[in-house]
């Protein structure tokens, strides 16, 4: 059984895309073509958005998976963010 028949093709699916996207982000962060955390943030989601646009879902379902990438790729660069000293704006 693989992971793909366990989880099914929607799960596994957006977990493949929050893999890879965290790894793109992680990459452009490295590049500094990312050094903003809003930049990074903007983009993760507008990402996030294209992706889910591919998909037929509800509005609850949409919502939910869209957090869940969101959360997935940001815990993911957080060391990342912290060692390449990422600039913040300052409120």
């Amino acid at each position: 059984m693989t992971v793909a028949e366990f989880c099914g093709t929607l799960d596994y699916s957006v977990s493949q895309f929050a893999v890879q996207l965290s790894k793109e982000v992680e990459d452009q962060i490295k590049k500094r073509d990312l050094f903003y955390q809003e930049q990074i943030i903007r983009y993760i989601d507008r990402r996030t958005e294209l992706f889910m646009k591919t998909l037929h879902l509800t509005p609850a379902l949409h919502s939910v998976y869209r957090r869940e990438i969101l959360h997935h790729v940001l815990f993911k660069i957080k060391p990342i963010l912290k060692k390449n000293h990422i600039f913040q704006v300052i409120k």
